[in-house]
């Protein structure tokens, strides 16, 4: 599956975060219980919140807006950062060989190859006790006061839910431990396990250049192309039906 490098996903998230705003006002009764519950945008790499709901109390509640084109397509970010330092010489051995490439000026196809197979065994060389800090900090703890807003725009329908409800929350507070599926590729799948049953969440890791091999070796014309990490839910119909206390309407 490609995924889009043109800024386009960017600017469609920002008119799906305004449509959410009106949605969300719209059906806040149902949504929020209350029908003046105030919704404003936030958006900006500053915020990890799309929206905030503001109650006539004076409390917020802070929205995370995804939009997919039916449940079973797609995935969604929990974190995109190029930040590889919060992740405790995790990637060193691939910060060496990107910065030994960068803007080399021309395509050299050993570094290429070099450069992946460092990713591929960093991530593969992940334990369990690294990948619970992981998500502990950068999935759970970051979105331990975040609402949740997944929008289907194929079936027009509104999902809502606490994300301390979501099996990850249960599979952690529960001292289920996820381990990495290796393979040769740089998405891999996170699974947990109690030791008797394990159990697939849908959730992968992702490390990669954010623009491609060109972008970064400078051939290409693209300013810049970091290495990035991602923590991404895939399996999404799987997540929202198992969310047992969701408001669910449609628009």
């Amino acid at each position: 599956m490609g995924f889009k490098k043109d800024g386009s996903s960017h600017r469609d998230g920002i008119t799906n975060e305004m449509n959410m705003q009106e949605q969300l006002s719209i059906h806040s009764d149902v949504l929020f219980g209350d029908s003046n519950v105030t919704i404003n945008h936030l958006g900006g790499t500053k915020n990890k919140a799309d929206l905030v709901a503001t109650y006539p109390s004076g409390e917020l509640e802070k929205i995370s807006v995804k939009r997919k084109k039916g449940l079973t397509n797609g995935s969604f970010d929990y974190i995109n950062t190029s930040k590889l330092d919060l992740f405790n010489n995790t990637f060193n051995d691939s910060i060496d060989v990107y910065n030994s490439g960068r803007k080399l000026g021309f395509r050299d196809e050993n570094l290429i190859e070099k450069l992946s197979e460092t990713i591929t065994n960093e991530l593969n060389n992940i334990d369990s006790n690294s990948l619970i800090e992981f998500l502990t900090k950068f999935v759970v703890e970051a979105n331990s006061d975040m609402t949740m807003v997944i929008t289907d725009t194929q079936s027009n329908v509104i999902y809502k839910y606490s994300f301390t409800e979501t099996p990850l929350v249960t599979m952690m507070e529960n001292n289920y431990k996820p381990y990495i599926v290796k393979s040769n590729f740089k998405s891999k799948k996170i699974l947990f396990t109690n030791g008797e049953e394990t159990i697939d969440l849908g959730l992968r890791l992702r490390f990669h250049l954010n623009n491609g091999y060109g972008a970064w070796l400078g051939v290409n014309g693209k300013k810049t192309s970091n290495l990035v990490v991602k923590i991404q839910q895939d399996k999404i119909k799987k997540l929202v039906d198992s969310v047992e206390n969701k408001k669910v309407v449609s628009y």
